[in-house]
């Protein structure tokens, strides 16, 4: 739904990665789905409909746009990635819990279209969750990229295992998304204290390491080093491989 941006005819405006399309059960599935979704809106009149109900948003809106007003988030994030995309979208949600994303890669530009998907409790809408959810988009890409450096630190991955919280999925699910999740935690503290919100930051940090992200500590101390060496580094990506280090298994400590 995201791909189809701020289309009104249900036309997609941005490419499905085949991923995507693989899990949708098929192109035919989902131009299935949006030939009836668009039936639906017509036969409804949705659109008026949406209009009559849209107040019930109002005090959130009013709390999303204040706490964007506050802080120049796209400024802080840019500049610690140095890296530009083609856009920031955020997305409310009252229909479900937890928060997503997920970003439209543009060959013309070599950028992305990032849309991000909050639920509307105090949490999910405040700058700890704004920083984590688009910071993947930026820390995933080069993951990947990079992957094959980062397996050498993969033993601590099993070892890691053992301080997870019982059912808890989030970070585990393999590797890579074990190191997404640190760093992307990670720069989520950084990034807080950077805006001078040490509150939230500190209680994010206990609550990461409670959660099993023991290897956030040490990551911290890399991203500072990687702000007071700039000058070396002209991108976050120059830095990344150093990152890796941080999960060798000497800093797995309780």
């Amino acid at each position: 739904m995201l791909s189809l941006g701020d289309s009104e005819d249900f036309s997609e405006q941005y490419e499905l990665s085949e991923l995507c399309i693989e899990y949708c059960g098929g192109r035919d599935t989902i131009d299935n789905l949006l030939k009836q979704l668009k039936a639906f809106w017509d036969k409804t009149g949705y659109p008026d409909f949406f209009e009559s109900v849209k107040y019930v948003y109002d005090p959130i809106v009013r709390q999303v746009a204040k706490s964007l007003a506050e802080y120049p988030f796209v400024d802080v994030i840019e500049n610690e990635y140095v890296q530009s995309q083609n856009s920031y979208n955020y997305i409310l949600s009252s229909l479900m819990k937890g928060n997503f994303g997920i970003c439209f890669y543009n060959q013309d530009t070599g950028k992305s279209d990032l849309f991000s998907v909050f639920s509307t409790d105090d949490y999910s809408l405040s700058p700890a969750v704004l920083f984590h959810e688009y910071s993947h988009p930026f820390i995933n890409p080069l993951t990947d990229k990079y992957y094959d450096l980062a397996q050498r630190y993969i033993d601590s991955y099993e070892k890691l295992k053992h301080y997870k919280l019982p059912d808890y999925q989030s970070g585990y699910s393999d590797f890579k998304e074990c190191i997404n999740e640190h760093l992307v935690r990670a720069m989520s503290i950084h990034l807080l204290k950077k805006i001078n919100q040490t509150e939230l930051a500190n209680k994010l940090l206990n609550n990461d390491l409670y959660c099993g992200y023991k290897f956030i500590p040490q990551i911290l101390e890399r991203y500072d080093y990687y702000d007071m060496n700039r000058d070396k580094y002209d991108t976050f990506e120059q830095f990344y491989p150093k990152l890796l280090v941080a999960f060798d298994l000497k800093y797995l400590k309780d």
